[in-house]
């Protein structure tokens, strides 16, 4: 078994099926051989509901990093037409985008209210879990995870199930944070002298649904391949946008003002650094599932 022990006895590495260690924090864990990071965070998705903060919070930057990572996926292959599976889609701002690149489109995603916003703006969404919403004859052509594989309890399994509804030769999109990270690394040595707001604000602590593991490139790349995937391409996306970032950073509603405000000025101030010169906080990598060879 590998994932989160939900006796929280234990973490097992999900590459290496090695216990992994107490790293920083009681709740953190990490693997001393690939360096993969996980949390004992209960190990489920509860709806965290749809509302205008959200919206104004994340519409901006998620509608912007679509059309990077539809570029990238167009630079490997032909979009109009190919059936595209958004696993998690929460309220549809990767389809929306998606939509405009002639792909035929479907969301699942398990959040009712996310559900309903994103069919009502115009997508085919089920709500419901994957890979039970996928009906035993359904493939695709593209499955994308962006902002979901990091909460998944059990990634082998979640790998199992994208091979068994793509096309051999069909193309895996992870977008997720990143353990390498220039954001993850300073709130990483924070916590390590005693004020670990940043850090339990990454792992996203306080939200309905935290997030559950933290890879970097390599240990991700090692996680996908060993599950017949081969990595094919990676781009660059934004971690934060400036538009909407007030609305982002009040989201959970439990900073003061003086705070917040302190915490906007730094973010506007260094964006430029982060963006362009910091190891990147944000991973987007592109797999391809192999073609068995004839003789095999």
């Amino acid at each position: 078994m590998t994932g989160v022990d939900k006796n929280e006895q234990c973490i097992q590495c999900p590459i290496c099926d090695l216990e992994m260690h107490r790293h920083i924090t009681s709740w953190a864990w990490r693997c001393a051989r690939c360096g993969v990071q996980a949390a004992n965070h209960a190990a489920t998705v509860d709806p965290i509901g749809w509302d205008s903060t959200s919206n104004q919070a994340l519409t901006e930057l998620r509608t912007t990093n679509a059309h990077r990572i539809l570029e990238l996926l167009q630079s490997h292959t032909t979009l109009p037409g190919s059936r595209l599976l958004d696993v998690g889609c929460a309220a549809g701002w990767f389809l929306n985008v998606a939509n405009t690149y002639g792909l035929n489109t479907l969301g699942i995603e398990p959040d009712v209210s996310m559900a309903t916003a994103a069919n009502a703006a115009g997508n085919k969404v089920r709500n419901d879990w994957f890979p039970q919403a996928i009906q035993a004859d359904e493939q695709f052509k593209i499955v994308t995870f962006n902002d979901v594989y990091e909460h998944l309890p059990n990634p082998n399994q979640a790998l199992k199930d994208v091979a068994s509804c793509l096309y051999e030769g069909g193309y895996l999109l992870l977008n997720l944070p990143s353990a390498d990270g220039f954001l993850y690394r300073t709130a990483s040595m924070l916590a390590r002298i005693g004020y670990c707001g940043p850090y339990e604000r990454l792992w996203q602590c306080n939200y309905e649904s935290p997030h559950l593991f933290y890879f970097n490139p390599d240990n991700l790349r090692t996680l996908v391949e060993a599950h017949g995937f081969h990595q094919v391409g990676q781009t660059r996306i934004d971690a934060i946008s400036i538009r909407g970032l007030w609305a982002r950073i009040n989201e959970t509603g439990n900073l003061s003002p003086i705070i917040a405000a302190f915490i906007w000025t730094a973010v506007v101030v260094l964006s430029p650094v982060t963006r362009f010169v910091l190891p990147n906080d944000i991973m987007v990598h592109l797999y391809q599932r192999q073609v068995p060879l004839l003789n095999e």
